[in-house]
């Protein structure tokens, strides 16, 4: 009988929002629908509760009918559905092969998995489609080396150790056979009836005595042969011949020096170049803007080494005033020669730089003191 009133009771709570029921008591309480708390990540549970939250007879179910996670909090299991589709209107889980990707948002896809595993989001309660293979692209042919026969027929050498990059580009050392005499292996690798001469032959003829220098051989092949070094204080030229390094005492001459006005003109810019050796004479002087003097006198190159004459002449009269020499080393960089040196007539030393232009014949150093710019034409003499 009590099985049948509770029947009775669960019918009618859909019919009636208010119920007056009779406890042992024999004291009336009041009832009302109420919906459980949803539970984490599921859907609300439907239930009837108390608002009181009243135990056992006292109440009709918990506060959460239902589980707290009505539905699972993902879709279905790693290959629920087909290629992923799961349950609750969710994405499937991450599945083996041929089922769908990382569970998606509600109503959605699961996204894009490994290989034949679902896509990107499919339509709603269904897993992605299936993504292509992904497979590399096919290799390419392997590069076959050459023969050593080959390698040398290739670089056109017939003796000798030769040491280049073969058809593949790997660099390869080969032997490229032997000359029958009278022919000998030249410096090229390749057999020549032309008896090469030695590297201190080839110096001697060529009257090189110091640093590494290129010509033809006497069986007129190019080549490069390091002609000695210099002893004690001499210096390599730029001749390839040992010479002393300048000094203080050395050639001392002077000449008329033409000197230009040239107003609010715009004076050159320097551009460099290499300073051929030599003993060079002061020719024209030509200043731009507002100057008293200017530099003149010679100087002279050797190299790396330099000595210059410091003469100063007076720009209105073109008569010249006080001057000293100076020796010492020079380097170029960026159009500039810059100078250490000793002064040879007043002692101590002094460093000086100069924008500057070379040529075969010439050098022009550009003198920017004095808020101005004084352009020094200089002329290599015989």
């Amino acid at each position: 009988m009590a099985a049948k009133n509770r029947l009775k009771l669960a019918s009618l709570r859909y019919v009636f929002p208010i119920m007056i029921v009779l406890g042992c008591s024999g004291k009336t309480r009041e009832f009302k629908q109420h919906e459980g708390d949803a539970g984490a990540g599921g859907s609300a549970g439907k239930g009837v509760g108390s608002s009181d939250r009243a135990g056992s007879f006292d109440s009709a179910g918990s506060d959460s009918a239902g589980s707290d996670n009505a539905g699972s909090d993902s879709g279905g299991s790693d290959n629920a559905g087909s290629d992923g589709a799961g349950t609750s209107n969710n994405g499937g889980s991450s599945g083996t092969t041929n089922s769908g990707g990382f569970g998606g948002a509600a109503n959605s896809g699961g996204s894009g998995g490994a290989t034949n595993t679902g896509g990107w989001g499919g339509a709603p309660n269904s897993g992605g489609s299936a993504g292509s293979v992904n497979t590399g692209g096919s290799g390419g042919a392997a590069c076959q080396l050459e023969a050593d026969s080959a390698f040398c027929q290739r670089l056109a050498k017939t003796c000798g150790s030769v040491v280049a990059a073969d058809n593949c580009g790997k660099q390869r050392t080969v032997a490229c056979g032997s000359c029958t005499a009278p022919s000998t292996c030249g410096a090229d690798n390749t057999c020549m009836s032309c008896l090469q001469e030695s590297n201190s032959a080839f110096c001697a003829r060529l009257g090189k005595t110091c640093g590494s220098v290129s010509a033809s051989d006497n069986c007129g092949v190019q080549r490069t042969a390091t002609c000695g070094v210099c002893s004690g204080t001499q210096v390599c030229g730029d001749q390839n011949v040992c010479i002393a390094p300048l000094t203080c005492t050395g050639t001392a001459a002077s000449g008329p020096l033409s000197i230009y006005g040239n107003g609010t003109a715009v004076a050159p810019a320097p551009t460099g170049g290499v300073l051929v050796d030599g003993f060079y004479l002061a020719t024209t002087a030509n200043f731009y803007g507002s100057r008293d003097s200017v530099e003149g006198g010679f100087i002279e190159v050797r190299s790396g080494t330099v000595r210059k004459e410091h003469k100063v002449y007076a720009t209105s009269n073109g008569s010249a005033l006080t001057g000293y020499t100076i020796a010492g080393t020079y380097t170029l960089a960026d159009k500039t020669i810059s100078i250490a040196a000793d002064n040879c007539t007043y002692g101590g030393t002094l460093t000086v730089s100069y924008g500057y232009s070379s040529n075969a014949t010439l050098i022009k150093l550009f003198d920017t003191s004095n808020g101005s710019v004084a352009v020094v034409t200089y002329q290599l003499q015989p």
